[in-house]
């Protein structure tokens, strides 16, 4: 068995992983982790029990974070379940937020966009009350800005437009109360990753132009690579729908070169490059066919 220390550095690899878009490393890393982390909170010291389920929130949270960016929706949902469970295990409050957001994320995979709202707003609400109380910490309303950005999100699937801008703008002031881009709990939560969500949430709306223009004005090289390429993701969808290809194309391209098992296994990525294939037709470049095989997306 490993000890705590041993285990604090894996969980924060597999965290390093998920990060960087690495999920089959993700995955590998867990054969063992998963079960050594089961048997810890099973049989650690009382002194140590809380801090082992924390560990294990974590890692349940990885997972969850993994299963999601790879659109296996049924797996994150059993993911989020076991972060939240080791979480109240672990008897901190804001952890079992993140993986409410975590939950959140595998719902709206799911379609399922009203369990989705009811969950992100439930946990909204509690931190709202301590924040109005003063009584909610830096890492609290990291927790409470991502939870305003995964409610966005599920309106903007739900082309609900004033509610998705306006969860926008909520998780925006909560992070001009920052100081500067943060990693709490894994969720990098910031003005960086708000102006990279309101990017999303355009594109999901169908707002392309408004999705270019927001995304002219961003640098996100301070934050993971996955959020990097979710951007250029984002920017590619949004090329996509103005029938840009050249842009698109090359936006997909770069984000492929940063996160190359999201390119080629999230739904939202194939789609956008399906519809270049089909725009192009007979005249789709080398370069587009080719991402198209290697993202399984011309069938």
């Amino acid at each position: 068995m490993r000890s705590l220390e041993e285990l604090v550095g894996e969980v924060d690899d597999v965290w390093a992983l998920t990060h960087e878009g690495r999920f089959a490393e993700v995955s590998a890393k867990l054969t063992d982790l998963l079960p050594d982390l089961e048997q810890t909170v099973r049989i650690a010291a009382q002194a140590d029990r809380e801090f082992a389920h924390l560990l294990l929130a974590r890692t349940y949270q990885a997972l969850a974070a993994a299963f999601v960016r790879q659109d296996e929706a049924d797996a994150a949902w059993v993911a989020a379940d076991r972060a939240i469970w080791a979480a109240e295990k672990s008897n901190d409050p804001l952890n079992v937020c993140a993986g409410v957001f975590r939950m959140v994320q595998a719902f709206v995979r799911l379609r399922r966009l009203g369990q989705a709202e009811h969950a992100a707003q439930s946990s909204i609400d509690a931190l709202t009350t301590l924040d109005q109380n003063g009584a909610l910490s830096l890492e609290g309303m990291s927790v409470l800005g991502s939870l305003h950005l995964a409610l966005a999100l599920t309106y903007a699937r739900g082309q609900q437009r004033s509610e998705a801008r306006a969860q926008i703008s909520k998780a925006r002031l909560l992070a001009e109360r920052l100081d500067g881009d943060r990693n709490d709990f894994d969720l990098e939560f910031g003005l960086t990753n708000v102006a990279i969500q309101a990017v999303s949430t355009a594109v999901d709306l169908g707002d392309a132009g408004e999705a270019l223009d927001l995304g002219r004005e961003i640098d996100a090289t301070s934050l993971s690579p996955e959020r990097q390429g979710r951007l250029l993701m984002d920017l590619g969808r949004a090329h996509a729908q103005r029938r840009h290809t050249g842009e698109a194309l090359s936006c997909l391209l770069r984000a492929e070169e940063l996160v190359p098992e999201t390119i080629r296994t999230h739904v939202a990525a194939r789609n956008a490059i399906r519809e270049l294939v089909l725009i192009q037709g007979s005249s789709s470049p080398p370069e587009l066919m080719a991402l198209a095989e290697r993202a399984d997306a011309l069938e």
